[in-house]
């Protein structure tokens, strides 16, 4: 197998290559005079498997992913599949309001048709992947999740919203801890405050926050504000991908016991490597 990207190959990609006991291709990529995008791949990818692993974070990612994928096909490799760790625009996966486009099957439409198979890593609804139509696969990090904190001897797992409250339920279940999530209750068209309507006892006990992507930060430090006031002993702060807009993971490092992602985005707090359990998922039905 080879892996490919467009963009700077990431500890991901290095992690994976041992998982899969495959090479990283080399793709060639610059900018024309005019910032017009220029790719070349340059291994022989005839007769070859290959897995296109990369982002749709931005529209950079987007444009140089679909003309890797192109340029790929092109080069008749025996399969040709796609993983997509963060598959940004994701949030909208439906028309909320006349005029607005639907952006996942936007981006959906456009690389389904050079793959065999797409993989992602706990995207934002899955109602996008009915969008494809080729198969297309969400895969869920629970186990990575696990492994990182099965030490830390965590009492509850919480989500700052009834939204993620499956996620946290399932890796509530697999620590032997207890699940919870909080609400978000509106003040004005502008505030919303996280509010804690359970009651539970986790004075003094050792929580882990769980949500499925920290951007700005905004509700991960209201609800690590709330927590701290309950007095819990030890707060870890996790998140499935961590865009941290504004540099918001300085400030929620500086304000928990511990802040982990994992390496779908690669960033300073990206000690949780999904390579195993991804590469796992991919080759069973790929086999």
């Amino acid at each position: 197998m080879i892996l490919l990207s467009a963009r700077e190959p990431t500890s991901l990609h290095s992690e994976l290559a041992k998982a899969f006991g495959a090479s990283i291709g080399t793709v060639e990529s610059r900018s024309f005079p005019d910032g017009e995008l220029y790719l070349r791949i340059m291994d022989d990818l005839k007769g070859q498997d290959v897995l296109v692993v990369q982002n749709t974070r931005t529209e950079q990612d987007f444009l140089s992913l679909l003309m890797l994928l192109e340029a790929a096909r092109a080069l008749e490799p025996e399969r040709l599949d796609l993983l997509v760790p963060y598959f940004g625009y994701a949030r909208q996966h439906m028309r909320y309001n006349i005029g607005e486009p639907i952006s996942s099957k936007v981006i959906v439409d456009a690389i389904s048709p050079y793959v065999d198979a797409m993989f992602c890593v706990d995207i934002h609804d899955e109602e996008t992947l009915e969008y494809s139509s080729k198969p297309f696969n969400n895969i869920h990090i629970t186990q990575s999740i696990l492994n990182h904190y099965k030490n830390s001897d965590i009492s509850y797992v919480i989500s700052p919203d009834d939204g993620g409250y499956d996620r946290v339920k399932t890796v509530a279940n697999l620590l032997g801890a207890v699940p919870l999530h909080l609400d978000k209750k509106r003040e004005s068209d502008s505030v919303v405050k996280v509010v804690m309507n359970e009651v539970a006892d986790i004075y003094g006990k050792n929580v882990l926050l769980l949500d499925d992507v920290i951007s700005t930060g905004g509700t991960i430090l209201q609800s690590i504000d709330l927590l701290k006031r309950r007095k819990v002993s030890s707060l870890y702060v996790c998140a499935v991908h961590g865009i941290f807009a504004n540099k918001s993971d300085e400030t929620i490092a500086f304000s928990c016991s511990g802040l982990s992602v994992s390496n779908t985005i690669n960033t300073k707090y990206s000690t949780i490597d999904i390579s195993d359990e991804v590469a796992k998922k991919i080759k069973e039905v790929i086999k």
